[in-house]
């Protein structure tokens, strides 16, 4: 008699086998995948844009979505965008709020930014940039060193224009009636020495205004890199 042959099972590669698995595992991603429900709500554009209408940017959100607001670049104060931007329901336009200190006695407007009375503020000289000061009822400090503006009682109005020697003149404005006038009416600084200075300023100002904690001109400012410049009464 013939000896049966024993059957063998053939072993699957291992290969094969990592392959098996590897492609159950992505058949298996793939059903959850559209098997998941969708998000069908609606989605929305938020436009940034200035009050003239041009488009700073524009950004996407999913109903009842928020976005991230847009930086504002700009020269004014700005406090924030008009409307809500943590809720959207529908296509929509916002704008910046800018800050106005027309009636505010206790703050003024200094290159841009609203300063508070009293409070601690930095002071950076841009080159050729214009400042508006208002109301300017306070002390500047910047790296302990301190530029004063004390309270008196009415407004005047000084521009600076830089001089062919070299000066640069705080000249009070001609629109202010001659009434509001002070001793105070010009000022001299000192610009031989200066790389940075502001080439228009308009500083609201009141009788008895002067420019140091002390009665005595000339009073002085000490820049963060140790220059000093001399403020000086010239005419009266």
């Amino acid at each position: 008699m013939q000896k049966e042959k024993k059957k063998t099972k053939k072993k699957i590669p291992f290969w094969i086998q990592i392959i098996a698995i590897l492609l159950c595992g992505v058949l298996a991603s793939v059903c959850v995948y559209f098997a998941a429900p969708k998000d069908k709500r609606p989605e929305y554009t938020v436009t940034f844009q200035y009050q003239d209408g041009t488009i700073i940017g524009t950004k996407q959100a999913k109903e009842g979505q928020g976005v991230y607001p847009i930086e504002y670049i700009g020269d004014d104060v700005f406090r924030g965008w008009d409307r809500a931007i943590n809720n959207i329901t529908s296509d929509m336009e916002t704008y910046p709020e800018l800050y106005t200190i027309t009636n505010e006695e206790n703050f003024f407007f200094f290159n841009s930014q609203y300063v508070q009375e009293g409070k601690k503020f930095k002071l950076d000289l841009i080159l050729g940039g214009d400042v508006n000061i208002s109301k300017a009822v306070l002390t500047l400090e910047y790296d302990n060193e301190v530029l004063n503006f004390t309270k008196a009682t009415k407004n005047k109005i000084f521009k600076i224009t830089e001089q062919e020697d070299g000066k640069v003149v705080f000249e009070l404005n001609s629109d202010v009636p001659l009434k509001e006038r002070t001793k105070l009416t010009t000022l001299t600084f000192d610009a031989l020495e200066m790389d940075a200075y502001y080439s228009q300023m308009t500083l609201s100002a009141k009788d008895g205004y002067h420019v140091s904690e002390d009665d005595e001109i000339p009073a002085t400012l000490t820049t963060i890199n140790n220059k000093i410049y001399f403020l000086q009464e010239v005419s009266k």
